[in-house]
């Protein structure tokens, strides 16, 4: 039964994954600056991943795709390192999770923002409800809209009406052609 234990990576008493890293970048005698240059990442990143501080690498998404290309890069077992990168990532979403639950119970956000809302629903509702009942519908107070508007125009701007067409113009003919050939013949 000790074969089994020894042949199996996962029941070793190994190192954890961020020093498997850091061990092997060491051997291969690569400086952080060099890896991250080759990765096209930032020193903190592989720092981040050496240390395993998942949290700081924007995301699973991300710190998963940094991880990946780092075992690729130090050609490490590639399977069997993103296995125990989920297993330990796991581990890391669950707790924060429980944590804010905990935390959102404990508190209620803005209840003074419910109370303004149901004091403008009813306000608007009373104001609706008073028109309503004033029998005063929006057609009339267009109406008297324009009868105020008429009292503050002069009176030779009433009698003007504007029409849309052009055939409805009242223009003497023989003003115009009088004009006109009177222009002409001097």
């Amino acid at each position: 039964m000790s074969e089994n234990n020894d042949n199996n990576p996962m029941m070793k008493a190994s190192p954890s994954i961020g020093a498997r890293l850091k061990q092997k970048r060491e051997s291969k005698q690569f400086s952080v600056a060099e890896v991250a240059a080759q990765l096209r990442l930032t020193k903190e990143i592989i720092i981040y991943l050496e240390t395993q501080q998942w949290e700081k690498l924007h995301g699973r998404t991300y710190a998963r795709g940094y991880f990946s290309s780092y075992v690729r890069y130090l050609n490490l077992p590639y399977d069997e390192m993103l296995a125990v990168f989920d297993d330990e990532y796991l581990l890391i979403e669950v707790s924060p999770k429980l944590n804010y639950q905990s935390h959102s119970v404990d508190q209620k956000p803005f209840p003074w923002a419910m109370w303004i809302l149901i004091v403008l629903a009813i306000i608007i509702i009373g104001i609706a409800f008073q028109q309503w009942q004033a029998g005063f519908p929006i057609s009339d107070m267009a109406n008297d809209l324009k009868e105020s508007t008429s009292e503050l125009l002069p009176s030779s701007l009433q009698t003007q009406s504007i029409s849309d067409d052009p055939s409805s113009a009242q223009i003497p003919l023989d003003s115009y052609t009088d004009e006109t050939n009177s222009g002409a013949d001097s």
